[in-house]
C-alpha cells in the first residue's frame, strides 16, 4: 500500500512541477452573439495565441507572448505593431490566468489610397469594425458579449495546482480504503 500512496505522490508532485505545463499554444473562439438587436448563436469569432508563464504566477500575460492571432490578424508581438499586410495593430490588457480567464483588447486598422478599415475588439464586451472603400462602399460590424456568448479554448485551462494535490489526496485515500477492505 505504502509504494501506492508513494507513487501517487510523486505523481501530484510531477504534475505541479514548475514547467509540467509544456503546452505553449492556444486556439480558442467565443460563438453566438448579439448583433442587430438579437441573439445570433452562429456568429463565431476565433484566435490563437503563443507563449509563457515565464514569472511562474499562473497567467500569461501581455509581456510573456510570442505571438497573438485575432479575427485572422497575425499580431507578432516582435514586429512592432503590424500585422500582415501593411495592417497596423495594437494588442492590450492581454491576461489569460489558468481558471481559463482571457481579457484582452485588440485594435487594428488598414489604410491605403482606394480604402480604409478599422477594427477593435474588447473580448467580454464587444467586436466592432467598419471600412470604407474609395467606390463608397461601406461595410461594418457590431457583435456584443451576452449571457450567452460561449468560450472554449483548446487546451483546456490547467488546473491550480491544489486541485493535483486535492486528487493525489483521493487517490491516496482510495488505495488505503482499497487495501483496508482487501484485509477485512
Amino acid at each position: 500500500m505504502w509504494k501506492q500512496c508513494i507513487g501517487s505522490a510523486l505523481l501530484a508532485a510531477a504534475m505541479v512541477a514548475p514547467g509540467a505545463q509544456a503546452q505553449s499554444a492556444w486556439f480558442f473562439s467565443y460563438s453566438g452573439f448579439e448583433s442587430g438587436g438579437s441573439f445570433d448563436p452562429g456568429l463565431l469569432a476565433e484566435g490563437a495565441f503563443a507563449g509563457s508563464d515565464r514569472n511562474g504566477d499562473g497567467a500569461i500575460e501581455q509581456s510573456e507572448l510570442d505571438r497573438f492571432i485575432w479575427d485572422g490578424l497575425w499580431y507578432e508581438l516582435a514586429d512592432g505593431g503590424y500585422c500582415y499586410g501593411g495592417v497596423y495593430c495594437s494588442l492590450s490588457g492581454f491576461h489569460y490566468s489558468a481558471e481559463g480567464q482571457l481579457d484582452f483588447s485588440f485594435d487594428w486598422q488598414y489604410s491605403d489610397e482606394m480604402a480604409f478599415a478599422s477594427g477593435r475588439t474588447v473580448a467580454g464586451a464587444y467586436i466592432d469594425s467598419a471600412g470604407w472603400a474609395g467606390g463608397g462602399e461601406s461595410a461594418g460590424r457590431l457583435w456584443r458579449w451576452t449571457e450567452q456568448t460561449r468560450f472554449t479554448i483548446n487546451p483546456p485551462p490547467v488546473p491550480e495546482p491544489g486541485q493535483y494535490l486535492l486528487l493525489a489526496a483521493g487517490m491516496i485515500a482510495g488505495a488505503a480504503w482499497r487495501a483496508a477492505r482487501r484485509r477485512a
